[in-house]
């Protein structure tokens, strides 16, 4: 048990240089020359990638809760800015608030999950749950298949992969993660298995409290532009800012959950 938990302070680590260090004050020191430029910014965009796993998470969460209450869910978007976009429709108040409060609250929900089953080495579980929201990602996004598929071609041809229809970005990702998840599962790498699902765990936890953070900053900012916390702010009546500091205060009470538990 004592290993695990080494293994993962050190993906803890490095999932946090890539993911909040190296995006909050990389351009102090990667402009110093052209080497560390490049370093810099591959690392950033490696940084992405990896943060798109909690955002993926967050979306389908969306998307489950509007299910749950029988609305629809239309589509996923997961852009390169590491930010998501999940389209639903639901048919009462008590629905849209249950969709808008389930996405960061799925995250740190599937934190805790993630971490037992950890303790309990079962990586295998890790990487078929999570495979489980890859495929509900894919569903979602192919119920749109012809449009998206016409507005990507357009933005490849504009070389406006990122900017133009970021759907194509979201289905490329989806793919690639989820040909390496079949690849690792199907042939039984029982290292990758073990390291891929620390790190993805690793990757909610972190992921799921630098998100909170940053919605509730956005909420204290500007309150008519902070994602979730403002669509409940409008369907509750309750401040934006205080959506932000519930989101951020049960990230925060996750995390210490976690390492009280499963990591000291």
């Amino acid at each position: 048990m004592q290993n695990l938990n080494n293994m993962v302070y050190v993906y803890i680590a490095v999932i946090a240089l890539l993911t909040i260090v190296l995006p909050t004050v990389g351009f102090l020191f990667i402009r110093r020359n052209i080497g560390t430029l490049v370093i810099g910014n591959l690392l950033i965009e490696v940084g992405k990638y990896v943060s798109l796993i909690n955002t993926l998470v967050h979306e389908v969460f969306h998307c489950l809760c509007a299910w749950i209450t029988g609305g629809k869910a239309h589509s996923i978007s997961l852009h390169h800015d590491t930010s998501g976009l999940a389209t639903t429709s639901t048919s009462s108040r008590f629905a849209r608030i249950l969709v808008g409060y389930g996405g960061y609250t799925g995250s740190s929900v599937m934190a805790v999950v993630f971490f037992y089953l950890l303790s309990q080495h079962q990586y295998n579980y890790i990487l078929y749950i999570f495979s489980g929201f890859l495929v509900v990602g894919l569903l979602v996004w192919t119920k749109n298949f012809f449009s998206v598929f016409k507005n990507s071609l357009v933005s490849i041809i504009k070389f406006r992969i990122y900017k133009g229809n970021t759907n194509l970005f979201g289905l490329v990702w989806s793919l690639c993660v989820s040909g390496y998840m079949f690849w690792i599962l199907y042939t039984g790498q029982s290292n990758l298995i073990m390291h891929t699902s620390i790190c993805i765990t690793v990757i909610i936890l972190l992921e799921s409290v630098k998100t909170a953070f940053v919605i509730f900053i956005l909420s204290a900012k500007n309150r008519k532009d902070a994602g979730d916390a403002t669509s409940l702010a409008r369907d509750t009546f309750i401040p934006a800012l205080v959506w932000g500091a519930v989101f951020f205060c049960q990230s925060i009470y996750v995390g210490l959950y976690i390492f009280k538990h499963y990591l000291i």
